[in-house]
């Protein structure tokens, strides 16, 4: 931000994407307990006493379609390890917590499209399942405001609007198409995705169907045969 001082003044809003899933852990004044737990934690493959995987066990509990990775499941396990951090308060994204100390808060705020994607989030109701969240012995208290009337979370010291954390999914839709309807759009980065718009909630078979930015949804085919395929061959 100081670097472009130059052409500051014209700035009259800042948005945020981030990498979808991971989570952190932040402490009642707002600041970081724990480093960012990325989606490639791969604790919710370790095994629960009963021979299942702690990300197939909070599958069975809730309800939801669960992996490894996911913001809640490394949670669920750190719950049952009692590994959550001294002081933890709420968790929320790398981008909320970014969003967050940009604007002098103590507290984050989730979009719905980085909410859905750390789990136990009903699509339909536009909220986190506290209720199953709490049957799964969690907390529910951790969990993070919704970004549901207002999108933006606060202001810069100068006066700049902080727009609220948006998934890199979404994001680069958003970034690339013409236009939302009408357009396939294909990325290829650590994996690789097809998301198409949808402007209301369905499901199809062999796609996920996540919230955009708008109250639409997109329908997204992601794997991982992008980089990490570079990586196994190196």
């Amino acid at each position: 931000m100081e670097e472009c001082q130059d052409d500051w003044t014209n700035v009259c809003s800042i948005g945020i994407s981030c990498q979808m899933h991971g989570v952190l852990y932040v402490n009642g004044e707002g600041h970081a307990v724990s480093p960012l737990l990325t989606w490639q934690d791969g604790r919710g493959d370790l095994l629960t006493a009963s021979g299942k995987t702690y990300a197939s066990t909070l599958s069975e509990i809730t309800g939801y379609p669960l992996n490894t990775g996911f913001g809640l499941v490394t949670h669920f396990y750190m719950t049952k390890q009692g590994e959550i951090p001294k002081g933890a308060m709420k968790l929320c994204t790398i981008g909320d917590y970014l969003a967050m100390k940009l604007c002098g808060k103590t507290a984050p705020l989730m979009d719905s499209s980085n909410a859905a994607s750390i789990g136990l989030y009903s699509l339909e109701k536009g909220q986190f399942d506290k209720q199953k969240l709490s049957e799964a012995g969690m907390d529910a208290s951790i969990l993070p405001e919704l970004a549901i009337e207002r999108k933006s979370t606060g202001q810069t010291a100068d006066g700049k609007t902080v727009i609220c954390a948006i998934g890199d999914n979404q994001a680069s839709f958003l970034g690339a198409v013409p236009s939302f309807t009408g357009t396939l759009l294909v990325n290829i980065g650590t994996g690789s995705q097809i998301s198409v718009y949808s402007p209301e909630y369905i499901e199809c078979p062999m796609l996920e169907t996540r919230p955009f930015v708008d109250g639409g949804y997109l329908l997204v085919g992601a794997s991982l045969s992008g980089g990490k395929s570079y990586e196994l061959l190196e």
